[in-house]
């Protein structure tokens, strides 16, 4: 009973003056104003009694200029341990007497987030004994403190300002999570020049820091504990913080050592030549040993401008296990890309920007990676493939993706170049017509294995400027039928002319098939009805995703009653038909689609409804001629409405009024 009395009447103090009277009475005295004074040094024996009152001390509030003791009090060793079970930081304002010790708390207090782990542990209070399990769980709590506010300047404003910053000060072993949110994306030095000693940094007459004189390991102490925190590092400008005569005292100081340690992507946009902070001399000195993710950026090179310190320090690279690499390949004379990329063999990830339309040689180089798993490739210009011979075989390339095409051939001459035998995922997004798909399907019937690939997408940007002979027929991409284990189609082009017969041929040749999706922008009645759907339901087992404009005019005729076969109904659980006429009944639709694909939800069927709401709003497809949009609109949210209805009924039985029998 007295210790939990004890708890309740010492959990929040205000100042020193109610444990300073449990002190023996040949040490204290109260001075002038209340104030109280010590005749000697305090010793453990003296304190006892404080000490025991002082663990029950959970808040602390220094908001008066009485802190109820003096600096010097304050600062022995000995009462700097009665409030080490505090588990609640004061709170404070900015005026403090200097003379009355709060001063020196408030260092004390504002410094405990920023000093290194060791000196916090005998201060610092640990609450996992009553913390949440989830919160005790390393993985879930990074990721909870991952979704948290945080304020890059909170150190240096030392208070408040930071819901990660005040986890970082609530207990020990929220202490290393929470500044792994807090330091884990930097752009700059500038901010960790706080944790250096005071007489080390200085300010130039542009209010930029720099370092005077020599620097120590022993003055880094304190950096290169938060340093350890930085996960990802970008220098996107030409200051980067420091200048580099400062960044090479750094660099002398440690002594061969990493200046972030554990450092995982570091982002590199070359702004120039010119400026004090050019700190590409040091990048190995920067990037950490196991850094696996590099990004650099040339964008803005001049095509004479000197490259080569950018060139050397990726050439250094090739001996780091770097996995992902981010590259503009830009037109410099000084610029190797080709060589460069031969021989990488750590390379797992490969992203290339292509700048300049010599680019055959560096697919070239690219093709030759086999350890290669991903590679995606942006043309932002016209790229001179011309007509390349078949490359070397590669077999370990599994994901590509070819955005921006310049020309209708220039997809195709990447197979050709890459040879990805052993592909299983290809994403095309470009100006395609026709005519380029037709021979981008061949050119990936020769060079990918028929068994390997899974999924495919060709997607075209330019949907409202057709050209000639821009309808896709069914034969345009007959080579792709001899890919049997395709799980994902994906074709979005100005316009696809599929009729029933063609999708059945489809889901025919892919029994594999969980995803179709067939858009087109053009102004005709579809050419697909429902029966489309059965083809699909039929042929393909697993199928679960369908983006399709169908004629919903008429059901099919020959609909068999119930399921006749041993298979399980269709898990069909999403259905796009765009901006699909439905001249139908909307209650034989529903019915007819409750009836097949029983997993299918109506809040799961589009119909591009909400979108023909909007005001003002243009689609993105335009309705087929001779199609009542308003009507269109009625029948189709009318199917979503009776869905409901027709689903129960056909699980219980019994059908409600106004839902007619499928």
């Amino acid at each position: 009973m007295t210790s939990r009395v004890d708890r309740r009447g010492h959990a929040t103090h205000w100042s020193f003056h109610a444990l300073v009277r449990l002190l023996p009475e040949s040490t204290a005295t109260r001075a002038d104003f209340g104030q109280c004074e010590t005749h000697r040094n305090l010793t453990t024996v003296d304190l006892a009694r404080v000490r025991f009152y002082g663990a029950y001390v959970r808040e602390f509030n220094l908001d008066h200029y009485q802190g109820g003791i003096s600096l010097h009090e304050l600062t022995t060793t000995a009462a700097r341990g009665s409030l080490q079970r505090l588990s609640r930081l004061p709170r404070y304002e900015d005026c403090i007497d200097q003379d009355t010790g709060g001063a020196w708390l408030q260092e004390f207090v504002a410094s405990r987030a920023t000093r290194p782990l060791s000196e916090l542990r005998s201060r610092r209070c640990s609450l996992r004994s009553n913390m949440h399990a989830v919160l005790r769980t390393a993985e879930l709590r990074d990721l909870i403190f991952s979704n948290i506010v945080v304020d890059l300047d909170v150190f240096a404003k030392k208070v408040g300002g930071s819901d990660a910053a005040a986890l970082a000060r609530t207990c020990r072993d929220f202490l290393e999570p929470a500044l792994r949110v807090i330091w884990a994306t930097q752009h700059s030095f500038q901010a960790f020049l706080q944790f250096l000693p005071e007489k080390t940094v200085t300010s130039d007459e542009n209010r930029k820091d720099k370092l005077v004189g020599a620097l120590t390991i022993d003055d880094l102490a304190r950096v290169r504990y938060y340093w350890a925190f930085v996960r990802e590092f970008y220098v996107d400008m030409t200051y980067a913080g420091l200048s580099s005569k400062d960044m090479e005292k750094v660099i002398v100081a440690l002594d061969g050592e990493p200046i972030f340690p554990n450092l995982r992507v570091f982002n590199y946009c070359h702004r120039g030549l010119d400026g004090d902070g050019y700190c590409v001399p040091y990048f190995l000195a920067i990037i950490g040993p196991s850094t696996p993710e590099i990004v650099f950026g040339f964008e803005s090179a001049a095509p004479a401008g000197d490259l080569g310190l950018e060139m050397s320090s990726l050439f250094a690279l090739k001996r780091r296990q770097i996995s992902t690499l981010y590259l503009d390949v830009v037109d410099n004379q000084s610029c190797k890309f080709e060589n460069l990329l031969t021989g990488w063999t750590s390379l797992r990830y490969l992203h290339l920007r292509l700048r300049c339309p010599r680019a055959a040689p560096v697919l070239a180089a690219v093709s030759t990676l086999q350890g290669l798993h991903t590679l995606r490739l942006y043309a932002f210009t016209k790229i001179a493939l011309g007509l390349p011979r078949v490359g070397p075989v590669n077999d370990t390339l599994r994901n590509l993706v070819i955005n921006g095409c310049p020309d209708d051939g220039y997809a195709a001459a990447v197979i050709t170049i890459l040879h990805p035998v052993a592909l299983t995922s290809l994403h095309v997004y470009a100006d395609l017509a026709p005519e380029a798909i037709r021979t981008l399907c061949h050119r990936i019937r020769a060079c990918c294995s028929a068994d390997a690939l899974k999924d495919i997408s060709l997607s075209t940007w330019n949907y409202f400027a057709p050209r000639d002979g821009t309808r896709l027929v069914i034969q345009d991409i007959l080579p792709l039928l001899a890919f049997t284990g395709l799980v994902s189609v994906s074709i979005h082009v100005f316009d696809i002319r599929f009729d029933d017969t063609d999708i059945a041929r489809l889901a025919a040749a892919w029994p594999r098939l969980r995803t179709l999706s067939l858009r087109c922008t053009r102004d005709v009645v579809p050419a697909c009805t429902l029966a489309s759907l059965l083809s699909l339901a039929k042929a393909c087992s697993e199928f679960e995703e369908l983006a399709l404009a169908l004629d919903a005019t008429e059901l099919p005729v020959d609909q068999p009653v119930g399921h006749t076969t041993d298979r399980p109904p269709c898990r069909l659980r999403k259905l796009d038909v765009m901006r699909s006429p439905i001249g139908s009944e909307p209650e034989r639709v529903a019915s007819f689609l409750t009836r097949y694909f029983p997993s299918l939800k109506p809040q799961n069927v589009e119909a591009e409804l909400e979108k023909e709401k909007e005001e003002n709003w243009r689609p993105f497809s335009v309705v087929p001629r001779g199609v009542n949009q308003s009507l269109r609109y009625e029948r189709w949210m009318t199917v979503k409405k009776l869905m409901p209805a027709f689903l129960d009924a056909r699980k219980t039985g019994v059908y409600e009024r106004g839902a007619a029998r499928g």
